[in-house]
Parts: structure tokens; sequence; C-alpha cells
């Protein structure tokens, strides 16, 4: 078995018998001196490798093997070593003195002779000598010195928080929303990632259901598109939108022809009533927002079919005589494409917030940030105003 050159008292395997003292003499767990050649982070060093029961750790493994290096050279608890020293230690390597040491972490020249002091009761090596005005490193601080580098860049790029490039990532992103962001937002929202981001991969739900909360919380859905009113406290959010809304009916409607209605007017409190009217429902038997004020307004209407999408709503418009109520920026964009005509209601419906949610724990993930970018890039031009906000008929 090749041997370390300086080893000291602890570090050496005899007569067959593991050494005591390495990670707390924990059994089964060997550090022994073996000399190998690393890559990556370890830029060709060549140094001490942990084996355990006789086996080769893998490369995962890289900042252990440095810190079994430097720590196992002395019997010792690595659970009781104060990290922090090696960082000094480095520093004092680098500088060859314990004031620019100092100056080149934030301490005090006091505080890194005591941490020095620490470090060679620690690793039982006096690590620097004086020479002249300047501190020389014995021959194992010296042996010391690469792998110490090489640990605390590998344990500066672990910590640090890594980019995130639209233009090369190939990440994966969930997220859930009404059949109103289907409509308004995924096609813009495609053609915006197709020219910036052509590795991205998003998948979108709008199967709405109670499940998607406990998706949020265990990490299944990365983002949710709602109402502001329902969002639980526990996400965070951001407002996007605020929405407004339209009855949509047919070109060539019988009786709002026969009015001779201007595209746009609002439809007549009384023919409003007398028309047959399909509606969007969350669940059924609970009244929407426009229920309850038309029951405040002691106005009543016929309902023919309920659905439980806003898109439902216009296609079953397009195809017959019902008249439906829909988002404003939907009903226009709906009225392009099936022929619709839209009307301004004959009463006043509140303005409802609508919002993106995500779990508290991946509010400064660079790839999550990035992407509710572009989504309130998207929306943030169909907002309808931030007056009369609240919460009822809409987009859910």
């Amino acid at each position: 078995m090749a041997r370390r050159a300086g080893m000291g008292r602890g570090g050496d395997q005899q007569d067959g018998k593991r050494p005591a003292g390495v990670f707390g003499g924990e059994q089964g767990l060997v550090a022994c001196a073996v000399p190998v050649v690393g890559t990556g982070g370890l830029g060709g060093h060549r140094g001490l490798v942990q084996l355990r029961d006789g086996c080769p750790m893998t490369e995962a493994d890289k900042s252990v093997k440095l810190i079994v290096c430097i720590v196992s050279i002395h019997p010792m608890n690595l659970a009781s070593f104060d990290l922090n020293l090696l960082r000094v230690l480095d520093a004092i390597l680098r500088e060859r003195s314990t004031v620019r040491a100092g100056q080149r972490i934030g301490l005090s020249q006091p505080a890194v002779s005591a941490a020095l002091g620490r470090l060679r009761a620690a690793l039982g090596d006096p690590l620097m000598v004086r020479d002249g005005q300047s501190l020389q490193p014995t021959e194992f601080a010296l042996g010391l010195a690469q792998p110490l580098r090489a640990l605390l860049e590998e344990a500066e790029r672990l910590l640090s928080r890594p980019a995130f490039d639209p233009a090369t990532a190939t990440a994966t992103f969930r997220f859930a929303g009404p059949d109103f962001f289907t409509e308004m937002l995924l096609p813009d929202l495609m053609g915006r990632l197709e020219r910036t981001a052509p590795g991205i991969t998003l998948r979108y739900s709008d199967a709405l259901s109670t499940a998607l909360w406990d998706d949020l919380r265990e990490g299944r859905l990365d983002l949710m598109l709602m109402p502001q009113a329902i969002c639980p406290d526990w996400l965070e959010n951001e407002v996007v939108l605020r929405t407004d809304y339209r009855i949509v009916a047919r070109r060539g409607h019988p009786i709002l022809t026969r009015l001779r209605l201007p595209e746009g007017a609002a439809i007549p409190m009384d023919v409003y009533a007398k028309l047959r009217h399909v509606a969007f429902r969350v669940t059924e038997g609970v009244p929407e927002m426009e229920d309850r004020v038309l029951a405040d307004l002691g106005c009543d209407r016929t309902l023919v079919l309920t659905v439980p999408s806003f898109t439902a709503v216009w296609r079953a418009v397009s195809a017959s005589d019902l008249v439906g109520i829909v988002p404003r920026r939907q009903a226009e964009r709906a009225a392009m494409v099936a022929g619709l005509r839209v009307h301004a209601l004959p009463f006043s419906l509140p303005k409802v917030t609508l919002c993106q949610a995500w779990h508290r724990r991946n509010a400064a993930a660079p790839g999550l940030a990035w992407l509710r970018r572009e989504i309130a890039e998207v929306l943030t031009p169909l907002d309808d105003g931030d007056d009369s906000l609240g919460a009822g008929c809409c987009p859910s």
C-alpha cells in the first residue's frame, strides 16, 4: 500500500487494523493513503482517496475525498472539526502572512492567529513557521495547498446559484390554469419560447381540481394560474391581469338582429332576461357572481346549459341562439375565430384579479423566475385595469 510522506500519527494502517479516530472511529470506514489522479475540479491533483471497505469512492465524492485528505492525517472527529478553519488556512497559504490573510477574508490578525493555533492542534503539524518577516509552510501544509484550494472552489460552486440561460436550457416546467389561459396565454407564450428558448418543455393542464394544491405542495407542479381571491396564503403570487366581461352571441341571432343593436352596445335588461343562456360553472349548484348580481336586481334568466369552461360557453353560442358571458379579451378573440358578436352587459360585474402562484420554496429558482417573467409579459397587455377588484365569475 502506498504511503504518504509525513502522515504522522494515527494515519497509517498497521498490522491489518483500521486506523481509529478517523470520522470518529466509525467502524467499516477506512481512510488510507493511495495515490490517485483526480479529474474535473481536482485539476490533476495526486491525493488521498477514501476507501469504503476497500472500494474506491465515485467522482461524486470529490469534496469528501478532499476533506479526508486533510483531516484524516491526525486522529480526530470530523463532526467536531470547524470547517471554517480551512478557509483561514487557504488564506494563510496564499498570503504567507496572518495580517494579509485576515485582510483577504475579513478577519483581524489576532483572529487569524487564533485560528492557526486551532489548526495546528487539530492537524498535529506546525503548518506555518516564521522565516524572517514571512511565514513559510511546512512540507505537510504545502501538500495541502492544492487540494484545499480545490475543495473550497468545489464548495463555492456547490453553494452558488446556477445561472439560467433560456437559449441553452433544457428544463421542463409543469403548470396549470383555467381554459382562459389555454386560449389567451399558450399560443403567444409558445411563439416566444420557440424563438428564445427552444430547449424548454412545458407541461400544461387546464383540467383543474383540488388535487392541484397537493401537486404544488409536493413539487409535482411548478406554477398555477388562478383568481387571486382563491390563492392560499402558503403560496407566493403575482398579479398578471384583471379581466372584465362581455356577452357573446352568434351573428344573425334573431332577437338581436331584430333590435338592430350595434355591436359593443349593452343589451337592454328586459331583452337579456328573455334570452336563453349558457353559463360557466365551477361547481354545479353554487351560484356564480352574475347570479348573485341578478338576484339582487330582482331579475331572472332562462339557463339551459352549464359548462366547466369559458371556451365551451362561446363554442355553444356559436352553434345556437344561446348567449353567454365570457372574459372580454377571450370574447374578442372568439368573435374573430367563430364569427360572434360582442355586447356589453346590462349590469355591472366587478373585474377579477388573476395571478400566477408558486410554492415559497421555489421563489428564488432562476428557471421558474424566468418563466414567470415570460408569462407576465404575455398577459400584462391584456389587463383591463385595476378598479373594481373582486372574485366570483372568473376564469376558474
